[in-house]
């Protein structure tokens, strides 16, 4: 049974399957990022840090948001090919 299961989830996904999983990643990565980013600018400017302090607080909010996406980006892949049949 489990070599079933595995073996339907390495499938492909259908077209419409495919659209529906990478405009939800795209459109999840976009606020991921774009949080990562005016995250870095409001600590760094409510700090008062400067230009360099807030590169590096957006940089290391962005490998955060990287993260995210991948993480995001496997379960929604996963999830979809487990209810394309459904």
């Amino acid at each position: 049974m489990a070599e079933k299961s595995l073996a339907q989830s390495a499938a492909p996904l259908g077209a419409k399957s495919l659209i529906t999983v990478v405009s939800a990643i795209v459109l999840v990565a976009t606020e991921f990022f774009a949080l990562a980013l005016a995250a870095g600018w409001a600590i760094a400017g409510l700090l008062e840090l400067g230009d360099i302090f807030e590169y590096i607080f957006m940089a290391a909010f962005s490998v955060l948001a990287a993260w995210a996406t991948v993480r995001f980006a496997r379960s929604a892949w996963r999830l979809e090919g487990e209810h394309r049949d459904s």
